[in-house]
């Protein structure tokens, strides 16, 4: 297939990570589980992820012009990001089938993300943040030790620069009181920023990304969960620019 160049620089690499089904480098050895995780009102199978400015001119780079090193750093960071989602949402799986508490794997997850390479973490730490808040921690009772988990993980979304707003919304929402009013405010007006500049690549790569999609097997799903995805993102952009005031 001779997919445009220009796809896989904005689109795959900026756009999204499609998340894979399956578990990547599961510790079967190492089994653990956690309390039932709540149903998430998103489509977990699309996370936007977004590429932090520190990164983009190297990933922008069209793959035939890259050199070893910038090579090397664009694959890096596509494996950690593939990785670190579908190992996530493995031990969260176990943990409900096992009936452990969610800190066990609040304490692996941090510990698996602490292993990444800093620079190319953030597809890593996006994806793992992003599983770990919308499938196990929002939605539960809000004491301080799970608002500090909460904190812990909506801190690595802001840091990289994630525009996945409708997630980002809830966890604010959750950490009212445990973060000033001033400090919820000014994350909302960043992840509204944040997500803006994202809209605006994705549109760069125009249809593309659904040209792509539609030669995958499952296409009508692919297409159904990415068109609900983006548009509870952007409705939470309304509501975050009314929480940023």
């Amino acid at each position: 297939m001779n997919t445009p160049r220009h796809f896989i620089t904005v689109t795959t690499l900026v756009f999204l990570f499609v998340l894979l089904a399956g578990c990547y480098g599961a510790d079967d050895a190492n089994p653990i589980s956690v309390d039932a995780p709540h149903t998430a009102p998103q489509d977990v199978q699309f996370n936007p992820i977004a590429t932090p400015k520190a990164a983009l001119a190297t990933m922008r780079v069209p793959p035939s012009e890259r050199t070893p090193v910038q090579q090397a750093f664009a694959d890096s960071a596509l494996r950690a990001g593939s990785y670190a989602g579908a190992a996530t949402r493995h031990l969260i799986k176990e943990a409900a089938r096992r009936g452990q508490s969610w800190q066990v794997v609040d304490t692996q997850v941090r510990r698996m993300l602490g292993r990444f390479r800093r620079e190319t973490a953030y597809g890593a730490e996006q994806s793992a943040s992003l599983s770990m808040l919308g499938l196990l921690l929002l939605g539960g009772e809000l004491a301080p030790e799970r608002q500090e988990a909460i904190a812990f993980y909506t801190q690595l979304l802001l840091d990289n620069e994630s525009p996945a707003a409708d997630v980002l919304l809830r966890s604010l929402r959750s950490l009212k009181g445990y973060w000033s009013d001033g400090a919820v405010a000014q994350a909302a007006a960043r992840t509204v920023q944040h997500t803006e500049v994202w809209f605006s690549r994705e549109a760069e790569a125009g249809s593309k990304a659904e040209t792509v999609l539609r030669e995958q097997p499952n296409r009508e799903e692919l297409l159904d969960a990415r068109a609900r995805r983006l548009l509870a993102v952007r409705e939470a952009v309304k509501a975050l620019k009314a929480l940023s005031r």
